[in-house]
């Protein structure tokens, strides 16, 4: 207990400030979002814009709105997307990795980012499942879910180094 009590206050005392608390200065209450819609695959566009929506919403809490009634925004170009068989049974794919690379740009009245950021995700498929589409979906929710949550991070990192100049 003490030792835990030494280390919070070492913690608190050095000016330590957790990354999602960066993050959530950088952010305003509202939030505009674009997606860069790629004319080669409009369809992941759509999910990608709605998988971002439904993110900014559950783990920052943020409303997100029109462009022009916010002073944070964060635009988002979808670069590729990759499905890669890992493994094989019987014929059947039964691991598969899905590699994306999203553009991300940010600005709000603390500054402007922007960073292309790669994720990977793994993923099984049942022997001879026909919930290949579902199963797909999920891991590039995944991978989406990682890229914004590495690219806030960056964001995150670069605010601690331009206050601390």
């Amino acid at each position: 207990m003490c030792v835990g009590f030494v280390g919070l206050f070492l913690l608190t005392g050095c000016g330590y400030k957790p990354s999602a608390k960066m993050v959530q200065n950088q952010l305003s209450q509202t939030l505009s979002i674009e997606v860069i819609v790629d004319r080669h695959d409009p369809e992941n566009t759509a999910f990608l814009r709605d998988e971002l929506y439904t993110l900014i919403q559950r783990r920052w809490h943020k409303r997100v709105v029109p462009f022009h009634q916010t002073q944070s925004h964060l635009r988002v170009g979808y670069a590729e997307s990759t499905f890669s068989p890992l493994s094989y049974t019987d014929g059947y794919v039964t691991r598969y990795r899905i590699h994306l690379k999203l553009h991300f740009y940010f600005s709000s009245k603390e500054g402007k980012w922007d960073k292309l950021i790669e994720s990977s995700v793994e993923a099984d498929i049942p022997s001879n499942s026909q919930l290949f589409a579902t199963l797909k979906k999920e891991a590039m929710a995944e991978g989406i879910s990682k890229a914004l949550e590495r690219f806030m991070a960056y964001v995150s990192a670069k605010s601690i180094q331009k206050e601390s100049l």
